[in-house]
């Protein structure tokens, strides 16, 4: 048993894609019209999407995970980070807003005050509020932030060369990129490639998937050895 565990230990994952805080508001009425205001018991805050998903849990069962997803400098940044850690996530890879801007350049993220003069926009880490209703079944309404500006190279570097920085990790684990425009088709499949180059194995994880996309991840899917998908997004990317 000992030298399973030190095998173990030698290797690891590295999640990747979104993330996001769930403001989940507890027990909450089903509103009577959309207008009604509406009483809930409490809030609670965790960790959510494929990335802080995944890592966290990994994490809890002392296996070696690092995280890569692209987060606001703001509270709900800092409380992703706080979360993460705890949990013995390596977060080295995080990205937080201030480090963004160099590779912002081609997407043209800019916003002009009142004097014309522009100023890079900044990016909020994703918030998702959860109205979870008495009775069971939840809603969602969610801020994708972040996750709709992050690119391959803010994510795992200019060349993409974050797996040759992290040779241990042995699965690349990537999650919602219906959900994340930058990271879909040829970005995606380019992601893959260059993790099936450093020899990791694919997982994919899909959210999102509501109408038939296949551009989305189609060229992608050749590269990877687990996809994980509800039976309604199975059919959808499946055709």
């Amino acid at each position: 048993m000992q030298e399973t565990m030190a095998n173990i230990d030698r290797y690891g994952v590295l999640c990747c894609g979104l993330s996001c805080v769930d403001m989940m508001l507890m027990a909450a009425e089903r509103p009577k019209t959309l207008e009604a205001i509406t009483s809930f018991d409490g809030t609670k805050q965790e960790a959510g999407g494929s990335c802080s998903n995944t890592s966290r849990v990994l994490g809890s069962l002392q296996i070696r995970v690092l995280a890569s997803t692209l987060l606001g400098d703001d509270p709900h940044g800092k409380e992703l980070l706080r979360q993460l850690n705890e949990s013995g996530v390596n977060t080295d890879h995080v990205v937080i807003d201030p480090e963004v801007g160099r590779h912002l350049s081609g997407l043209s993220l800019f916003l002009a005050d009142s004097s014309s003069s522009a100023k890079p926009l900044q990016v909020n880490t994703s918030l998702a509020v959860l109205p979870v209703f008495k009775g069971g079944g939840r809603g969602c309404y969610v801020d994708l932030g972040a996750n709709s500006v992050a690119t391959p190279e803010m994510l795992l570097g200019d060349n993409l060369d974050l797996f040759e920085r992290v040779p241990f990790c042995k699965v690349f684990h990537f999650g919602y990129p219906h959900l994340m425009r930058n990271l879909q088709g040829e970005n995606l499949e380019k992601m893959f490639s260059a993790a099936r180059r450093g020899s990791l194995l694919v997982s994919l994880d899909i959210n999102g998937a509501d109408k038939p996309e296949p551009s989305v991840i189609t060229e992608a899917l050749r590269h990877c050895f687990f996809v994980h998908a509800n039976l309604e997004e199975a059919a959808f990317v499946s055709g």
